[in-house]
Parts: C-alpha cells; sequence; structure tokens
C-alpha cells in the first residue's frame, strides 16, 4: 500500500499494490504528484534517490 499525505491540507493518495517494490513506489510517488497537480519534481540528492549507502 503506498500512501501520500500533504502537510498542511492533509490531503491523501492511497494506492495499492501487489508487492513491495521499487517500481510501484515510484509508480505510487507518479500518481500522487499527478494527483495533487506537482508540475515537476526535483531530486535534491540524487546519490541518496538512488539508493546509495
Amino acid at each position: 500500500m503506498f500512501v501520500a499525505t500533504l502537510g498542511h491540507s492533509r490531503r491523501l493518495h492511497v494506492r495499492a499494490f501487489r508487492a513491495e517494490k521499487q517500481k510501484h513506489r515510484f509508480a505510487g510517488l507518479e500518481s500522487a504528484f499527478t494527483t495533487f497537480g506537482v508540475p515537476e519534481v526535483l531530486v535534491d540528492n540524487p546519490t541518496r534517490a538512488r539508493g546509495a549507502p
């Protein structure tokens, strides 16, 4: 289950997936950003975003 919550409004976005895989997490994030109307996402620390230690 993927859940995204906006901080101030507490608006929720929920999606269910069959497994907890990285591709599902990315799909959940993408659908949440689309639903919330986010036009662009910038990654501040790409090393951490790739999962490097």
